[in-house]
C-alpha cells in the first residue's frame, strides 16, 4: 500500500464533523517519509479495512479529547471548538433547580443563561478572540435539547435535530449521519439527543437581536433571574483538574491557570516562598469585593486540606505602565479619583496594601479604571489610624514613577532651556506639602505647556516635544564641537565658504563648493554657516571699488594671520611635546 492508498482512505473518511482532523491527518502522511509509512501500515494491520479502522480510533480520539476541553462563560454554560464550530455545552444536572423553579421555571432559567452566553462568545468573536476566529457558527447537543426547548430554538432561528434512543442503536443510521455519532460518543446511545445550530451571520442581524431582547423581557415578566454566585470560602480541587485548564502565566512561586472569567493561582510545589502563604492570611482576604484591587473569591484545597492556591475574577491584562503615556489626562485623573475612593473603602476594613509594584497595576479599557491585582500580600491590621495615608502614598508612588519614566531620561544633560521639566521632585511638592497625583499631573502640564505654549493631551505628546528639543539641542552642541574642531583645510574652505567677495569669482566659487561636497555632513553644516558679527557687516555697508578693495585686503590679512598664528602655536605644541619625550628617554636611560 502506498502513500497515495492512505490519502485515499482519509479523504474517504472526511464529513463536516471531522475535516479539520481529516486535513491534519492528510499533512501528516503528506510529509511522512517511505519507510515509516510503511512501517505504520505494516503495525495497523497492513489491510485497508485495518488501516481505516486505526483512523476511525485516531478520530474519535482526538474529537473525545477536543469535546472534553471546556471553559466556563457563565454558572451555567461552558463551550468547546469542534470543527468550525463553537461547541456550546448544556448542563444536565438540574434536579435542584427543578426542585427550587419548578420544570417550566428551569426551562426558562437555562434559555435565559443560554442567551446570556451567546452574548458573551459573539463579544468575544467581535474582539476577534483568536479561538474564534474562522468559526462560523454556535453548535449545541444535549439530552435536555427536546420538546420544549427545540421549539424555543427554532423561534430563534436555530437549525435543529432530534436523534431517538432506536436510531442510535442502528449502525447503518449512523453510517448515513456522521453527527449522530458525536451523540454516541459524548452521551452513549440509551438517551434521545437533541442538536441546535445557528451561523453568527444570523446572531448578528438586526432582526435576531430584536428578538432575543423580547425573550429576555418575558423572562423579566415571569421574575426568571440569573442565579445569585454561591461564595464558597474555601474548595477541595486537585491539582490534576486546575493543570488541565488554560495556562496563561508563571511566577516565582505559582503557575496561573484560566477558565473563562475565573483564573486560579496555584502554588509551585518544593518552593521556598511557598512558606509565606497560609490559609489564615488568605482567609482575610477571600470574598471582599472591590473595583480597585482584585481580591480572592476562594481558597484551594486538596483533600487533606493542604492549601494548592486560590481561584479570582480575571483582570485585564494590560499593565498601566505600558499605556500610560497614550491615556489622555482627563481619563487618568478620572481614574485616579475612583481609586482613591476606593482605597478610603479598603483602608476602612484594615486592609494595608504590600507588595505594590507597577506590574501589579493594570488598566482596564472597558470600564478606563485602575485594577490591582496580586493582592494575596495584603493583610489585615489592628491600627489602622492612618492607614489610608499609608496606602495612598504606596498606590501614588507607583503611579508617579509611571509618569516620571516617561520624561525623566531627558533631564541627564547640562540644558539650561529644560531645566524647568527635569526637577521631578520640586513638582511633586507645593510649599513644602506633598501634591496628590492629579495635582502633579496638573503642575507638570502646567509648567511644560507654559514653556513650549501649546496644550498636551498625553504624556506621549509631551515626551515627543522633548525629544524634539533635546536633538535640537544635542545638534547645537555637535555643530560647535565641529566647529571648535575644524583641521586647517577645513578652516582655510570655510574662511573662503564665507568671504562674500571671493565667492564672486566663478572659478573659485566651482572650486570651493566641490571642496565642500567632499567633507562630512556636519562639516558642511559648519562650514557653510554665515559668518556674524565679522568684517562681512562692514563690507555690506561700504560704496566703490577701492572700499571693497580695502576690506578684501583686511580680509586676507586677518585670515593669513590666524593661520600662521595656528601654525606657529601647533609647532610650539609639538616642540614642548618633544623636548618632554626627550627628558623622559634620558631619564629612563
Amino acid at each position: 500500500m502506498d502513500k497515495r492508498e492512505v490519502e485515499d482512505i482519509l479523504i474517504s473518511m472526511k464529513t463536516s464533523e471531522n475535516e479539520e482532523i481529516i486535513n491534519k491527518l492528510l499533512d501528516k502522511v503528506k510529509i511522512i517519509d517511505n519507510i515509516s509509512l510503511q512501517n505504520a501500515i505494516r503495525q495497523a494491520g497492513g489491510t485497508r479495512e485495518a488501516i481505516t479502522k486505526f483512523f476511525e480510533n485516531k478520530i474519535s480520539e482526538i474529537q473525545n479529547k477536543t469535546t472534553q476541553e471546556h471553559t466556563q462563560v457563565n454558572e451555567m454554560f461552558s463551550y468547546g471548538i469542534t470543527g468550525n464550530c463553537i461547541h456550546l455545552h448544556l448542563p444536565t444536572d438540574l434536579h435542584s433547580m427543578i426542585a427550587e423553579r419548578g420544570i417550566s421555571g428551569t426551562i426558562d432559567t437555562v434559555n435565559l443563561y443560554l442567551l446570556d452566553a451567546i452574548d458573551k462568545i459573539k463579544a468575544l468573536k467581535d474582539d476577534r478572540y483568536d479561538k474564534f476566529q474562522e468559526k462560523d457558527s454556535i453548535y449545541m447537543i444535549s439530552p435536555i435539547l427536546l420538546g420544549r426547548e427545540l421549539r424555543f430554538l427554532e423561534e430563534l432561528d436555530f437549525e435543529t435535530r432530534n436523534y431517538k434512543k432506536s436510531e442510535l442503536n442502528s449502525e447503518d443510521f449512523l453510517r448515513r449521519n456522521p453527527e449522530a455519532i458525536l451523540a454516541t460518543r459524548i452521551f452513549g446511545k440509551d438517551k434521545n439527543v437533541g442538536t441546535a445550530q445557528i451561523n453568527f451571520d444570523i446572531i448578528s442581524s438586526n432582526e435576531w437581536q430584536e428578538k432575543k431582547e423580547e425573550r429576555l423581557k418575558e423572562f423579566a415578566s415571569k421574575g426568571i433571574t440569573f442565579i445569585p454566585k454561591k461564595q464558597e470560602l474555601s474548595r477541595k480541587i486537585s491539582v490534576e483538574e486546575i493543570e488541565g485548564l488554560e495556562k496563561i502565566g508563571e511566577g516565582k512561586c505559582a503557575n496561573i491557570y484560566r477558565n473563562g472569567s475565573i483564573v486560579y493561582k496555584i502554588l509551585k510545589e518544593n518552593v521556598d516562598s511557598r512558606k509565606f502563604y497560609s490559609k489564615e492570611m488568605l482567609q482575610q482576604l477571600v470574598g471582599i469585593k472591590s473595583d480597585l484591587c482584585v481580591f480572592p473569591n476562594e481558597i484551594l484545597e486538596d483533600n487533606n486540606e493542604n492549601l494548592l492556591g486560590y481561584s479570582m475574577d480575571l483582570a485585564s491584562e494590560r499593565k498601566m505602565k505600558d499605556v500610560i503615556a497614550m491615556l489622555p489626562f482627563d481619563q487618568i485623573q478620572s481614574a485616579i479619583e475612583k481609586a482613591e475612593q476606593e482605597i478610603r473603602k479598603i483602608s476602612e476594613q484594615a486592609i494595608m496594601f504590600d507588595d505594590m509594584h507597577d506590574d501589579n497595576i493594570m488598566w482596564n479599557e472597558e470600564t478606563k479604571s485602575i485594577q490591582i491585582i496580586d493582592t494575596d500580600f495584603f493583610k489585615k491590621i489592628e491600627d489602622s489610624s492612618s492607614l489610608n495615608n499609608v496606602n495612598y502614598l504606596k498606590f501614588s508612588r507607583e503611579i508617579q514613577h509611571m509618569i516620571d519614566s516617561q520624561i525623566y531620561q531627558y533631564g541627564r544633560i547640562e540644558n539650561e532651556t529644560l531645566i524647568p521639566f527635569y526637577d521631578l521632585t520640586n513638582l511633586k511638592t507645593n510649599n513644602g506639602e506633598q501634591l496628590s497625583i492629579n495635582e502633579y499631573i496638573l503642575n507638570l502640564k502646567s509648567v511644560i505647556e507654559n514653556d513650549f505654549g501649546r496644550q498636551f493631551n498625553n504624556l506621549n505628546e509631551i515626551e515627543i516635544a522633548l525629544q524634539e528639543k533635546q536633538a535640537e539641542f544635542e545638534e547645537q552642541q555637535h555643530l560647535e564641537q565641529v566647529s571648535n574642531n575644524l583641521t586647517i583645510k577645513e578652516k582655510v574652505i570655510r574662511f573662503l565658504a564665507q568671504s562674500r567677495h571671493i565667492r564672486k569669482l566663478p572659478f573659485v566659487n566651482k572650486l570651493i563648493d566641490k571642496q565642500i561636497k567632499m567633507l562630512p555632513t556636519d562639516v558642511q553644516e559648519v562650514v557653510n554657516k554665515p559668518r556674524e558679527n565679522t568684517i562681512h557687516s562692514q563690507a555690506q555697508k561700504t560704496s566703490g571699488t577701492k572700499e571693497r578693495k580695502k576690506v578684501f585686503n583686511q580680509e586676507l590679512r586677518n585670515w593669513k594671520n590666524n593661520v600662521t598664528q595656528e601654525h606657529q602655536n601647533n609647532t610650539v605644541d609639538r616642540t614642548v611635546e618633544n623636548k618632554k619625550e626627550s627628558k623622559k628617554t634620558n631619564l629612563e636611560l
